[in-house]
């Protein structure tokens, strides 16, 4: 037979999914009727994504892919707004990188599947074998590819879609965030580990399954409530324990278990850290550069502008339970949105600025970075210039972002605490916003007011 036998695209939905396996997409190359079971079964119309270091580990991107397989049709930016990313911070001093990045508060993935209409989308870890092959056999043949940060795959970082299997080639086939357009086959690892982006954090053989859809039913004050009492609570914060996975270790500087800190109370620790943390940590026989330090203010403020920019999403589907004389609520918190987004932006640049290509001269170089306000920069790909700068009796080091050249002072460090106290303050505020938006929910149903519908299948308002 074949190598892997082609799926046709779905269009409807959420019917198709809840028939026959054919209605379904899924074709069979051969049925049970005939006594043989089918070893190879590939859904091609798994769209790849583009790699995105803002969003972190790309989980919501590759939902997003199989979520369109699906016949949803909103946007990413529209995922984005339903998952109650828009109230998400997340941060710690520690040397901890990856498993940092992708500690979550609540389940990314599960939250976004269910309030698209899949209300048994969980996620499976610790599988064998065998049962790994079972789950995706099953979800495959049913025309659901699968969500996994699979080892050894043409990604960064990141996560992947499992869009079919091969078992006489004991390969799975997978589409992920690269630039090619077609998927492409690994071998069936047996064992591997990865970030659930979730409170459970990291976990052996985690696959994330979509499940069947449940019909084509209507959200109405339970979906808005429950967003608004998960943007509260990941507001408010609290501790979260990360790190307690064995696998973590290759991330991280020392053993976990560490604690972060999500909504107001992680600006605490980002401000300490931007404004006390060594950039360059000095030594006897040499200097070294912080690259945890970077790194964390790269990534994780870097997540929060990703995040925050995608708040005019989340303010349309709210447009959906506030009435006009309300609608001031939904107008501010799209513009504190927009703010933290944009003071996100300049902090991360602040701890690193490109220098332009453009600029070859040392001399050059040395000007451009005195008119600057940022700690860090980014030096361009010139033979010779690191060390011509090193002779200026500049700071320069080398780093796995190329060479860069710190230029820290008092004066930066206190003006990049002052960016992140004010996005603390605009968060306290979208904070008091969401209270009075919960409170008019929990009025309108009182009243037997209806929301707006809301039909998860195709994630727009009617």
């Amino acid at each position: 037979m074949a190598d892997f036998v082609k799926v046709s695209r779905l269009l409807i939905w959420p019917v198709a999914l809840i028939l026959s396996g054919t209605l379904c997409g899924v074709c069979r190359g051969q049925t049970e009727a005939e006594g043989e079971i089918m070893e190879a079964n590939i859904i091609t119309n798994v769209r790849s994504y583009p790699i995105d270091h803002l969003s972190g580990s790309m989980a919501l991107h590759a939902l997003h892919s199989v979520l369109t397989t699906q016949g949803i049709s909103g946007t990413y930016a529209k995922l984005v707004g339903v998952s109650g990313a828009v109230f998400r911070v997340v941060y710690d001093s520690t040397e901890a990188f990856e498993p940092l990045r992708d500690a979550c508060p609540f389940d990314l993935l599960r939250t976004v599947a269910v309030r698209s209409g899949f209300p048994d989308a969980h996620w499976e870890t610790g599988l064998t074998g065998d049962e790994l092959r079972q789950i995706v056999k099953r979800e495959i043949d049913s025309g659901r590819p699968l969500v996994s940060p699979l080892p050894k795959v043409d990604a960064y970082h990141g996560f992947n879609v499992i869009t079919g299997y091969d078992y006489e080639r004991d390969r799975f086939k997978v589409q992920g965030a690269f630039e090619r357009k077609r998927a492409y086959s690994v071998p069936i690892p047996e064992t591997w580990d990865g970030p659930t982006v979730s409170p459970a954090g990291w976990a052996k053989n985690p696959v994330f399954v979509l499940g069947e859809a449940a019909d084509d039913s209507v959200m109405t004050a339970d979906f808005y409530g429950g967003m608004a009492t998960q943007g509260i609570g990941l507001l408010r914060g609290g501790t979260l324990v990360y790190g307690l996975h064995e696998g973590e270790a290759r991330y991280m500087a020392g053993p976990g278990p560490h604690e972060a800190r999500y909504g107001v109370p992680a600006y605490d620790i980002l401000a300490w850290d931007v404004e006390q943390a060594d950039i360059v940590i000095r030594h006897p026989d040499r200097d070294v550069l912080n690259f945890g330090l970077l790194w964390r203010v790269d990534a994780m403020v870097g997540l929060l502008e990703h995040d925050r920019m995608h708040g005019s999403e989340f303010g349309a589907i709210l447009r959906g339970v506030l009435s006009q004389q309300q609608a001031s609520l939904h107008d501010e918190l799209v513009i504190g949105f927009n703010r933290i987004a944009g003071d996100a932006a300049e902090l991360r640049r602040l701890f690193r600025h490109e220098i332009p290509d453009t600029l070859a001269d040392p001399r050059a170089v040395v000007e451009y970075a005195d008119r600057s306000n940022a700690l860090v920069f980014g030096l361009p790909d010139r033979e010779g210039l690191a060390p011509s700068l090193r002779e200026m009796g500049r700071d320069v080091y080398d780093s796995p972002w190329g060479w860069v050249m710190v230029e820290d002072s008092p004066e930066k460090r206190l003006e990049a605490k002052m960016k992140v106290i004010s996005i603390r303050n605009r968060d306290v505020r979208c904070l008091g916003l969401m209270e009075q938006v919960a409170e008019c929910i929990r009025s309108a149903s009182e009243q037997k007011r209806p929301p707006r519908k809301w039909r998860p299948g195709k994630l727009k308002q009617e």
